[in-house]
């Protein structure tokens, strides 16, 4: 009986030890998250500002920084929510972005204040009394195409502590407010089809009513023109000193005659603001007359601009 007993009282200390264990581990971790609550980002009013090309080859992935301090005296953990009513964000209502980390993932979200958002950007073990630099990013896809304007978004910046396990923890600690401001400049643009801003038309030997054509690819946010001249003035000429020697041609831009007989050349537009793959102008040019002609090559440039249509 005696046995029994001591073995009995030897296995309800063991699971007293058992309960209380758990019971100082939560204890602990409260009070290192109340000891976290003064943790707040330094400065106020923050601006992400840059420039966003709709026709840029690639999209726009710009870092900014923000400073976090931690006025405890233990290292503390920290998420930062990039808060807006509604996703996804714009600015001015026309170009699209997102707020992420360095892995392009978006830490923006929609949740109140008062409950717990589920993506955030963390700011793990600052030390007691530090101050630290947290990168963002601004995340903006090519291909927007929008006028020239300078376009911003007002969103919130809101902090929580993090708990042992890397989560939110309520209440928020503190709030800033964050500008999203980007411009877009006119962008025009014009190549020659598969790449390059010049290209050679050969005709081989030459002979009256031949054809040939190239494509010029043009690119615009605003109503544009494009203005075609000729060096020699809308006619093929022999390199000097035979130079008195020509061939006339007649040319079309998007069948469109052209009169190239003047150093102004002719317009073709006004035309609208382009998709974000640019528009396509065919540019044709027939050989006229060659009877009588001396033998040799023929040459003229023929130049295509883009501008702001008036």
């Amino acid at each position: 009986m005696t046995l029994n007993s001591k073995y009995a009282g030897m296995t309800g200390r063991a699971v007293l030890l058992l309960l209380l264990l758990p019971l100082v581990l939560a204890v602990g971790a409260g009070r290192a998250e109340a000891q976290c609550a003064s943790g707040r980002t330094v400065g106020n009013n923050f601006v992400a500002s840059g420039t966003y090309d709709p026709f840029n080859a690639t999209d726009v992935f710009d870092a900014y920084t923000i400073q976090v301090r931690n006025n405890s005296g233990a290292t503390c953990s920290y998420g930062l929510v990039f808060h807006r009513n509604s996703l996804p964000a714009t600015m001015g209502g026309a170009v699209t972005y997102a707020v992420t980390n360095s892995g392009g993932t978006s830490v923006m979200s929609t949740t109140p204040q008062n409950a717990v958002a589920p993506v955030w950007l963390p700011v793990t073990n600052v030390p007691a009394g530090a101050t630290v630099t947290v990168t963002y990013y601004v995340s903006i896809a090519r291909g927007q195409v929008v006028g020239p304007a300078t376009r911003s978004d007002p969103i919130n910046i809101w902090m929580y502590a993090l708990n042992g396990s890397g989560q939110l923890v309520l209440p928020r600690l503190h709030s800033d407010n964050l500008t999203v401001r980007y411009t877009t400049p006119t962008s025009i643009s014009t190549n020659v089809a598969g790449g390059g801003t010049a290209t050679t038309v050969d005709f081989g030997e030459i002979v009256a009513g031949a054809v040939r054509s190239v494509n010029i690819e043009a690119r615009s946010n605003v109503n544009y023109q494009l203005r075609a001249t000729s060096l020699n003035l809308g006619t093929m000429r022999l390199l000097p000193p035979y130079n008195t020697w020509s061939i006339a041609y007649t040319a079309t831009l998007s069948a469109a005659p052209l009169d190239l007989s003047t150093v102004t050349g002719t317009v073709v537009g006004p035309l609208t603001a382009t998709p974000s793959a640019g528009r396509t102008h065919p540019l044709g040019v027939t050989i006229g007359s060659v009877s009588g002609k001396r033998a040799g090559t023929y040459t003229d440039e023929i130049t295509i601009r883009i501008e702001v249509a008036p």
